[in-house]
């Protein structure tokens, strides 16, 4: 969200992620404490589910009318709907792409996709002629004047001529911001020269890209770097669309390299002989389709098919601009034909586009005849990954824009907005298509924007006495299950004479002994099912169900109901118990009819299965910095000040803050990355300060909120605030992932 902002006044310094657009620029760089606000603070977290074990993956690589639009303001903009992956359980690697010389993901994107357990990648790019100087400099270093020999790590051989200036930038960028590695693309030739092109590519370029990979895994042991197809072992810029002898020497450096979109039908086998002969798993070679088209084996709606190629030979995929629904079909429709893209839909629901705008001739015509008359998308051919492959998991259904915020159910503010550092976990299980269904909506909201909807499907009519339970997944996961399990919850506006649950499915290692239920609440909730499966499916086999947990907590807030289940076991304390599903249960009496439409309103769903206990915090200080007035005319129908003019000032300024563990010691400028496994965010308001004297007798102003940072700052753009002689009061809130303060807010009262 926004700070508030007034007329047309423009903060100059409202933060923003930018990209670097040269290397002179990159010499001038250092980490600097304005970099706060774009530090992502949401860790990734390792992926344990075996998803790297040779698995295809999929890299979505966005490009968006050249990048760093809507989602260039750290704090978020007013924009109601803004280009997002909603789809984050399908994609492994995103890469934030524009023209740019050095492409920093906006810190926002790297917060979702970390949240979501997805690398975020930047982009280093020279191109055309007026990047070959920027090739050479890349390679050889800031100066020629430089003596190489004395710059570069003692195992570097000496005869070799590049230079690790700016690959050691690179590392110290991405260790700097906090996302994942690169994307390297190296479309310029090289400049005339003594040195052959070839030598320049075999001997330098590969060097570096080695150097460059095993360094910045060093410093960040999960990164990647990954090659994009276009410049050969002989330099000149030649695209292959696939990995062969002329492009491998740079794929054998790197963690993979990005093919180009020409490919043809019988290209990925040939592809997958390739990384075989190498000795390197075929799903680091990722075929490129670019949904906008312009000669990409499939396009548009149709780009599942080059995804279904490149899997059959385990090949990974990386989608290049797809954006384009959002872009190219409209902002207005984003959120349809975004779903189409990936999920497909009947025919009936696409929009009609010519021949080449769908998809590349390559691929074959469009197919409508796939499913029951349904048109694939690619989910149909990417296997989602687990929500959580951790101890602990939350989502509240945030799409990361909407047109409300709430917490904990309480309207903040009434106004479009986006802010993609909100975005929550959406479902990773596809919708059902039975008689309950559920939608995203905007409409109700515990925790940011959205809940989930849950509806009786209209198409069954009134015919809805036949079932009196029904199950709906919601998320697949892989969690390990110790001997506790906590599920919390909030619902709203559950329909009469159905009952609303949550149940989650536990697989049982074979061999492993028998859990048992303690302590079994007194209160049958009726309203949790744990249900204990082998992980050997047998036919005599029937899954073990536990009804009532064995602690029960309910509270309600803001006409949410809040409710806390927690199980807790005795017996087989074996790791590889795991929690695998957790979905919503409805029921009913068999014979009781009920109408269509709204079931009830899901606002957030958590799982712990370490039984984590919520510490507490305090704020140590809070400091104010970069204060500046502007003055502003009202309109004479507006209120006049206490002095009987119309001039007022709007107050811009920067808060900082400091947060830590109550005991714990306080380092200047830093605090324990672990607060943020505790802290979603933190909220921010202010007010006007009533002189007590004056009016000793009237309450204090109502907070105004202000916006959310995810981190300890936040930019003030623009209160209108009196003459001078006034004061105003700031206050920070740490909030939870439950929507609850973790601290006493922190206040800062300032005199304007």
């Amino acid at each position: 969200m926004p700070s508030s902002s007034h007329y047309d006044s423009i903060d100059v310094k409202a933060p923003k992620s930018r990209p670097i657009d040269s290397l002179e620029k990159v010499d001038e760089w250092l980490p600097s404490a304005a970099d706060i606000f774009n530090i992502a603070t949401v860790p990734y977290r390792q992926d344990q589910s075996g998803r790297d074990l040779g698995k295809s993956k999929l890299l979505l690589c966005h490009d968006m009318a050249g990048g760093y639009r809507e989602d260039e303001m750290v704090q978020g903009n007013d924009y109601e709907t803004i280009w997002s992956c909603q789809t984050w359980h399908l994609v492994d690697i995103f890469v934030y792409f524009s023209h740019h010389r050095i492409t920093i993901p906006p810190v926002n994107f790297t917060n979702a996709c970390h949240r979501n357990n997805v690398l975020s990648l930047g982009t280093f790019i020279v191109e055309w002629q007026e990047g070959i100087s920027e090739l050479e400099k890349f390679l050889f270093g800031p100066s020629t004047d430089v003596n190489f020999d004395k710059e570069k790590p003692s195992d570097i051989p000496s005869d070799d001529m590049w230079n690790p200036h700016y690959a050691d930038k690179l590392v110290e960028i991405a260790e700097q911001y906090k996302f994942d590695g690169w994307l390297i693309n190296i479309e310029s030739p090289f400049a005339a020269s003594s040195l052959p092109a070839e030598y320049k590519a075999q001997q330098m370029v590969k060097s570096l890209l080695k150097y460059l990979t095993e360094k910045l895994h060093q410093r960040v042991p999960h990164s990647k770097i990954i090659w994009y197809d276009s410049m050969t072992k002989k330099g000149d810029i030649k695209w292959q669309n696939t990995l062969n002898d002329m492009n491998s020497e740079f794929f054998d450096a790197t963690d993979g390299i990005f093919t180009n979109y020409f490919w043809k039908a019988d290209t990925p086998v040939a592809a997958f002989e390739k990384a075989t002969a190498m000795g390197r798993k075929s799903n680091e070679v990722y075929m490129g389709s670019d949904v906008w088209g312009r000669g990409s084996f499939a396009s548009g709606f149709e780009t599942w098919r080059g995804v279904q190629e490149a899997s059959k030979f385990n090949l990974s995929s990386a989608i290049f601009g797809p954006a384009w629904t959002y872009e190219f079909l409209g902002a207005e429709n984003f959120s349809i034909n975004d779903s189409l893209l990936w999920y497909g839909g009947m025919p009936s629901q696409y929009p009609l586009l010519g021949q080449n705008e769908i998809i590349s001739l390559e691929a074959g015509p469009t197919t409508v005849e796939i499913q029951d008359n349904r048109r694939y998308g690619i989910s149909d051919i990417v296997t989602p990954r687990p929500a959580s492959t951790t101890a602990t998991f939350f989502t509240c259904f945030d799409r990361g824009y909407g047109n409300t915020f709430n917490i904990a159910g309480e309207r903040q503010m009434l106004k479009q907005w986006s802010h993609l550092s909100h975005q929550s976990i959406q479902p990773n299980i596809k919708k059902p298509s039975g008689i309950i269904q559920y939608e995203v909506s905007i409409d109700h909201a515990y925790l940011g924007g959205s809940s989930l909807g849950i509806y009786i499907n209209e198409a069954f009519g009134h015919d809805t006495t036949t079932w009196s339970t029904e199950m709906i997944p919601l998320y697949s996961l892989n969690m390990p299950l110790g001997k506790v399990c906590r599920v919390q919850y909030t619902v709203k506006d559950v329909k009469q004479n159905i009952s609303f649950g949550i149940y989650v499915r536990v697989a049982r290692p074979e061999n492993a002994t028998q859990r048992h239920i303690l302590n079994s609440s007194q209160e049958a909730t009726s309203d949790t099912y744990m249900f204990i499966e082998s992980d050997v499916l047998q036919s005599n086999t029937e899954s073990q169900e536990i009804v009532n947990p064995s602690i029960c907590a309910t509270e309600t807030q803001n006409k949410w109901l809040s409710k806390t289940r927690t199980f807790k076991f005795s017996g087989d304390g074996d790791a590889d118990w795991k929690l695998i599903e957790v979905g919503v249960v409805l029921h009913k009496p068999r014979a009781q009819r009920v109408t269509t439409g709204l079931v009830s309103f899901l606002g957030s769903l958590s799982i712990d299965t370490q039984g984590t206990t919520l510490p507490t915090f305090e704020f140590p200080h809070i400091n104010i910095w970069d204060r500046s007035f502007h003055e502003v005319d009202l309109p004479s129908q507006k209120v006049i000040s206490a002095s009987g003019t119309n001039k007022y000032r709007t107050l811009f300024c920067t808060l900082e803050w400091n947060i830590k563990f109550v005991d714990a010691p306080l380092t200047p400028n830093k605090f324990s990355s672990k607060i943020w496994d505790h802290v979603y965010f933190f909220a921010i308001y202010a007010r006007p300060v009533r002189d007590k004297e004056d009016h000793p007798k009237f309450k204090p102003f109502r907070w105004a909120f202000l916006g959310t940072a995810f981190t300890c700052a936040f930019r003030v753009s623009g209160i209108m605030v009196q003459e001078k002689g006034s004061a105003w009061e700031f206050e920070v809130r740490a909030i939870s992932h439950s929507g609850k303060e973790v601290a006493k807010p922190a206040n800062i009262e300032i005199n304007v």
